[in-house]
């Protein structure tokens, strides 16, 4: 119910919610670097 509350409040003031899928760390850049960095340097994995 308030979901419903807050998206028409926010369609009424112009704006738009941007809905986003359930964390997913295939869609978060920061995990593809983080995977990269600790690819390339063996000692953050140890």
């Amino acid at each position: 119910m308030i979901i419903i509350l807050l998206y028409r409040k926010t369609l009424q003031h112009g704006h738009q919610i941007l809905w986003l899928p359930p964390y997913s760390p295939d869609l978060n850049p920061i995990e593809k670097m983080w995977a990269w960095v600790k690819g390339k340097n063996g000692w953050l994995t140890q």
